[in-house]
């Protein structure tokens, strides 16, 4: 039902994509206990299912040197039980209760745990949340934290994939080593040598209620909801003080760099990378139509030139990142066998230039557009999606809740000569990263950078 549901919204835009766009919004509220905890409701009658989503402030960037992976290792203790639920009960009494896509997820900046839900099951994903946050604490032991620092440490040779580790040395050139966002050179080492009271003091610090956000999307009665929210989280003590968090410098690149990296696979990657500006300032609707333009999907300029008609890569993507601290922009390709990096950097800088060079023409900006709407749209339409927007865009830079409707008029007000100034200010060639993952069977597992030159 829901993937003919989805089709039919893609239709109906794709119909009116001419028109303006405008997406139904339900009762919103957004407030705080006095415990500090930032709770958001966003009504949505139309099916008998809630989406509830719990953000903590506290990622990679917030583990001090010495103690990489901690909060990775913390997510998963917080499944070991508490005073009042047995290991794995925030798993199964959802299940059991009609819930699905129950997860958790951690990145620099931020952990999730979230779940879509049958309404009447709403009271239920409350005190599970609650409960992690109260009272996981006093239920951590040894035992425990054994068993989930061999799942992690598994979990992390598992990423030891091509992709990951080309993107770890382009943090490590991008990043000094005191950076927050710097990737560790002993994740492996500082996990094993995790104790107890060190997973003790580090939950005690960040899973409190003035660092987190409650974020729930779907049918459901708003006053009554606060009213459970109060019931569940207004006992919960704010520990003395306030969290606060490392900080480091934006990217800004005052030249070129490139550097090359040797690594024992047979599949050959370049990526190209520009700082540009956050998610709210004037020129971010127009990159994200220049990032689409050039490599969002099999349409795009890239992919048609540099995959279908040269053959030189495999394949090819854009995409822009926003972080708390910084945003980048950039251009990923897997390398056709026989075909070198030279050729195919020399293809994406002509489709660069001629982005700088020629206004997008009104039928593709218009393309553009209707793609990025229907984004929006369905996005908007899966309340899971919807939640965990609204969470993430209360706790990031400048705290303003979620609205897809301010960004699609965003997009709707982009103009061709927006789409090109964008281009020229932020996609200069000689600004720029530009890396290159060669084939090497000497390589190390873990690649090494054999060449370096230039600066940022």
């Amino acid at each position: 039902m829901r993937a003919v549901f989805a089709l039919l919204l893609v239709i109906t835009l794709a119909h009116h994509a001419d028109a303006a766009t405008k997406l139904a919004i339900g009762r919103t509220e957004r407030y705080r206990l006095p415990n500090g905890l930032e709770v958001i409701l966003q009504q949505d009658r139309r099916q008998p299912r809630v989406a509830v989503v719990m953000i903590y402030d506290v990622g990679h960037r917030d583990e001090p040197h010495g103690y990489a992976g901690i909060a990775h290792l913390i997510e998963h203790l917080t499944y070991r039980g508490s005073r009042h639920a047995p290991p794995l009960a925030a798993m199964t009494l959802l299940e059991a209760a009609g819930a699905n896509e129950i997860n958790a997820g951690l990145g620099d900046d931020r952990t999730m745990y979230y779940a879509l839900l049958p309404a009447s099951s709403l009271e239920l994903a409350l005190w599970i949340e609650a409960d992690r946050m109260a009272f996981v604490l006093e239920h951590l032991e040894t035992k425990s934290l054994l068993l989930e620092r061999a799942v992690v440490l598994n979990e992390l040779r598992e990423r030891q994939t091509p992709t990951r580790l080309f993107q770890d040395h382009i943090a490590r050139t991008l990043y000094p080593e005191s950076h927050p966002y710097a990737p560790p050179e002993s994740e492996a080492e500082d996990v094993a040598a995790t104790e107890l009271r060190h997973v003790q003091w580090f939950f005690q610090k960040t899973y409190r209620p003035d660092n987190a956000c409650l974020s729930m999307v779907g049918d459901f009665d708003v006053d009554a909801t606060k009213a459970m929210v109060k019931r569940y989280f207004a006992t919960i003590g704010r520990p003395p003080g306030r969290p606060t968090r490392p900080a480091g410098a934006p990217l800004v690149f005052s030249g070129k760099q490139r550097i090359t990296i040797a690594a024992p696979y047979s599949r050959e990657r370049l990526a190209m990378l520009w700082p540009v500006p956050g998610p709210e300032t004037a020129d971010a609707a127009a990159l994200h139509l220049a990032a689409s333009a050039l490599g969002d999907g099999p349409v795009s300029r890239l992919h048609r030139r540099v995959v279908d008609a040269a053959g030189s890569a495999s394949s090819i993507a854009t995409d822009i990142e926003h972080l708390d601290l910084v945003s980048w922009f950039d251009i990923g390709a897997e390398l056709a066998h026989d075909r070198t990096h030279a050729e195919v950097e020399g293809a994406i800088d002509r489709e660069i230039r001629r982005l700088q060079s020629e206004p997008v023409t009104a039928d593709e900006l218009r393309a553009l557009k209707r793609n990025t709407i229907m984004q929006i749209a369905l996005a908007h339409e899966h309340l899971l999606a919807r939640a965990l927007l609204l969470g993430v865009s209360a706790r990031s830079r400048d705290r303003k809740l979620y609205d897809p409707n301010h960004e699609i008029g965003r997009i709707e007000a982009v103009t061709s000569a927006a789409v090109l100034r964008a281009a020229q200010r932020h996609l200069r060639l000689d600004r720029r990263l530009v890396a290159w993952m060669k084939s090497d069977s000497n390589a190390p597992i873990n690649g090494r950078i054999t060449h370096s030159s230039g600066r940022l």
